[in-house]
């Protein structure tokens, strides 16, 4: 009986420990001193522990028990593939997505009001746009910014992101710091893609412009950000930024021919984004 408390005892220090620094190394450097019996019996409790979920959450508990085994005993192969299986498991980003929900019931809300940071890269939006702006490599090779950076109502591929509610969607409209980083966000991609937004809410080319028509030209996938943007302003209101952007865009792809490949994109989703008057004006006086 002693033992068990004495065990139990262990649990709720590496609860307490893991919980005031996060360090999992900290957790094993206090348990340094139980003896290899013990180290057994503890392992043991801790995946019993992990499978019931309880005291502790199950992806620290098997890390604890993997370490103990790596690092404290010689017996990993007696574990290892249990563990590592049951980590394979557990460690899933829906987990992570979990807590965010747990954290903030908003949490693309809270993204634009800084008050959390977007998911697995943990940048908050004003970090974004002073360190990203300008950094194409960055902003190509990443893709789960996009989702944060301009969410819609549908479900995303991205598991760490959240579709747009229509609470959310009310709140950043009306809050003018939310909406100030929205449009922020939008130059910033602008800029990745070779145009600018004027002052007027009218689109002109940007100094390297044919640089980045020639990336978003050969890189389609890029084309999906463009339609998630329009989705997204759909539900801001931003319909006057959508008509001038497709504009603008219907006379590169048909008039000047500078992104040809997204010809289709444009036809099939891009241009059913706008209400059906201003989409017919378009249709009309641009692509025909």
């Amino acid at each position: 009986m002693l033992k068990k408390v004495l065990l139990w005892g262990s649990l709720f220090t590496i609860n307490q420990i893991y919980n005031s620094s996060g360090s999992l190394l900290l957790c094993l450097n206090n348990l340094t001193k139980i003896d290899r019996r013990q180290r057994g019996a503890l392992v043991s409790l801790i995946l019993k522990i992990a499978k019931s979920k309880l005291c502790l959450p199950a992806r620290l508990c098997i890390k604890l028990g993997l370490h103990f085994l790596l690092f404290l005993t010689k017996t990993i192969h007696t574990y290892s593939e249990k563990a590592l299986k049951y980590l394979q498991q557990t460690d899933q980003p829906t987990n992570n997505k979990t807590n965010i929900k747990r954290t903030c019931s908003h949490p693309n809300l809270y993204f634009y009001l800084n008050k959390i940071p977007f998911q697995p890269t943990g940048e908050y939006i004003d970090d974004i746009l002073l360190k990203w702006n300008g950094n194409y490599e960055l902003l190509l090779s990443q893709h789960s910014y996009i989702q944060w950076l301009f969410p819609t109502k549908e479900t995303s591929s991205n598991d760490y992101s959240f579709p747009l509610t229509d609470y959310e969607a009310r709140q950043i409209k009306k809050t003018s710091e939310a909406k100030t980083r929205v449009l922020m966000a939008f130059q910033m991609m602008l800029d990745f893609w070779g145009m600018e937004l004027t002052p007027h809410n009218q689109f002109k080319d940007s100094i390297r412009c044919h640089q980045r028509w020639e990336l978003l030209n050969s890189n389609p996938f890029l084309g999906a950000y463009i339609t998630r943007i329009l989705k997204m302003f759909k539900e801001l209101d931003l319909h006057y930024l959508n008509s001038t952007w497709l504009i603008y865009l219907s006379d590169l792809i048909f008039k000047r021919n500078e992104l040809s490949n997204l010809k289709s994109t444009f036809v099939n989703q891009w241009i059913n984004i706008l209400p059906d008057k201003e989409r017919k004006i378009i249709v009309s006086l641009h692509m025909s």
